[in-house]
């Protein structure tokens, strides 16, 4: 979560994130918030994180619980839509989530398939 905070910070801005030892390369995570905009690098055990004017929406897939809320969070910040796939991971942990982030102001809608 602290990789995805950090890409909204001032374009000048880095962060340097020890990453922990369920994902200590990285993860897919890693590749879909670059593919949104994001300035990532990751080296070894740690994720040199450079903010970004903005992040742009995309289709995005959950890989697990984390992964999921990340990417949920993520295209609240971005700019256009972003679609996340296999919201069930997000189910595990969070009881609907896309109600209580409306509460705060999101548009989220729920959609089945």
């Amino acid at each position: 979560m602290a990789t995805l905070l950090s890409t909204a910070l001032p374009a000048e801005a880095r962060v340097t994130i020890r990453l922990g030892t369920v994902a200590p390369k990285g993860s897919s995570w890693e590749l879909i918030l670059r593919r949104m905009g994001a300035d990532i690098a990751v080296r070894g055990g740690t994720a040199l994180v450079r903010g970004v004017a903005s992040l742009t929406g995309a289709q995005v897939m959950a890989t697990d619980l984390r992964a999921s809320s990340s990417l949920v969070l993520a295209g609240l910040a971005a700019a256009g839509e972003t679609v996340v796939h296999r919201v069930y991971h997000l189910d595990r942990g969070y009881e609907r989530i896309e109600d209580k982030l409306a509460a705060c102001g999101a548009e989220i809608d729920r959609v089945h398939h």
